[in-house]
């Protein structure tokens, strides 16, 4: 029994002997570092707590082909992140692919020569942060893309211009964004065949910058994160096709695509008769509501959600003013006791019968913008009494 025990132990001290090559909890030493290519390289201001062992490759579960330096920090500064990226920029390493940035965690695969290092922290945006640096020599030379074609510089819209996605329906839909060259941004919607600004040109500060294949949008206000963030891009076709794309885990497509150097949108001024003909209706753009807004100053609302498109609700109607060309005042007649609403509204006329209208209110606490469609009404159609 006892000789059994004896073996179990001295396959245990076998095993540990094997696994922990040289480990450590100090900034390792210059010879440490340049083993595995990281020549030179200072412990980090503001790094805190380290620990770091050497990692060979039959011993790392199948997890690399090559021995490593596994190198884990803690409780380190926003510093210690901005201290790394500056140090491999600087001493000769280029990233592999391009990196991933989730919130406070960040991704990046470094490479020079023969040698890789994997890069990643969680937190780096707090005094909190925690991540490692794993780097070995591969044996094989690593390369790193190359640079998108084109300068940064080409990104910027020359004025009266715009980078356009668009259908070529009539009453189509698309995407815009204006690049300005002092560094601000701006972004357009195209539905039923109108462009309209998007609430994050109106209401936030918007800032751009590219740098090598990286553009990055910032907005002032965080409830347009959708329209902001970190992505990659190319320009092809001398200058006339900005492509943007997602890292592999970012799920923001609403920026994302590839845009065509075009005239910039065109967002239609107030005024038009908004006053629907005989046998036709205003059709939202979503839920399938509609409006009729009638020459004797009566609105009609049909539809809406959770109900048939052309349902009315009898103790519930409207009236309308027209206060000024392109506005108007809309009166609420139900047991809500709604005040009035002044809203601007703009008519386009495509022909042969397509027509848009589109009403909004720029208001920081109650925005509101809204595009409807010219259609018939269904056969046999009679506007219901009111009043």
């Amino acid at each position: 029994m006892k000789k059994i025990i004896v073996l179990i132990l001295a396959c245990l001290i076998i095993g540990l002997t094997a696994v922990s090559a040289e480990e450590g909890y100090n900034w390792p030493s210059a010879s440490k570092l340049a083993q595995y290519g990281l020549n030179n390289m200072p412990k980090p201001a503001g790094m805190g707590e380290i620990d770091w062992n050497d990692l060979r490759a039959a011993e790392s579960w199948g997890l690399y082909n090559y021995d490593v330096l596994n190198l884990n920090f803690y409780e380190s500064t926003s510093a210690a992140h901005s201290a790394i990226l500056a140090w491999f920029q600087n001493n000769g390493w280029t990233f592999k692919s391009p990196p991933v940035s989730l919130d406070s965690s960040y991704y990046a695969v470094f490479v020079k020569g023969t040698y890789q290092v994997n890069y990643d922290v969680i937190d780096y945006r707090t005094n909190e942060a925690s991540g490692s640096i794993v780097a070995g020599n591969t044996g094989i030379v690593q390369t790193a893309p190359a640079p998108p074609p084109g300068n940064p510089a080409d990104i910027i819209t020359p004025a009266g211009k715009a980078w356009v996605i668009q259908d070529n329906q009539v009453l189509g839909s698309g995407k815009a964004i204006v690049l300005k060259a002092d560094g601000n941004y701006e972004c357009y919607e195209r539905i039923l065949g109108i462009w309209r600004p998007e609430s994050i040109t109106l209401y936030a500060e918007n800032t751009y910058s590219a740098t090598g294949n990286r553009l990055n949008l910032t907005t002032s206000n965080r409830y347009y994160s959708s329209l902001a963030g970190d992505f990659n891009y190319t320009i092809s076709n001398n200058g006339s096709t900005l492509t943007i794309s997602l890292d592999d885990y970012d799920f923001n497509d609403l920026i994302a695509g590839t845009y065509t150097l075009s005239d910039a949108p065109r967002v239609q001024a107030p005024g038009g008769n908004i006053v629907n003909p005989a046998g036709t209706a205003w059709e939202i753009s979503h839920r399938g509501g509609h409006d009729i807004y009638h020459t004797d100053g009566i609105l009609y609302v049909f539809g809406g959600s959770g109900t048939d498109a052309w349902s009315f609700a009898h103790d519930i109607w409207n009236t309308y003013t027209i206060t000024s060309e392109g506005s108007l005042t809309r009166y609420y007649h139900d047991n809500r006791r709604n005040k009035p609403e002044v809203f601007n509204y703009s008519i386009t006329d495509f022909g042969n019968g397509n027509k848009t209208l589109r009403m909004w209110r720029v208001d920081r606490m109650f925005p509101y913008d809204e595009v409807w469609k010219l259609v018939p009404t269904p056969s046999g159609f009679r506007l219901p009494s009111v009043r």
